[in-house]
């Protein structure tokens, strides 16, 4: 299955990830203003 790209005014898809802190649903986080996702992988 092929991934479709996102197009200027498409809204942001419904992506859940899980936080410290908990579920984080990055659409609200995204629709509170400009968003950063950083992932880190931990090697050891």
């Amino acid at each position: 299955m092929a991934a479709e790209r996102l197009k200027a005014g498409d809204a942001f898809p419904k992506i859940t990830l899980q936080s410290v802190d908990g579920p984080v649903d990055v659409s609200d986080r995204w629709r509170d203003g400009p968003l950063i996702l950083a992932f880190e992988r931990h090697f050891g």
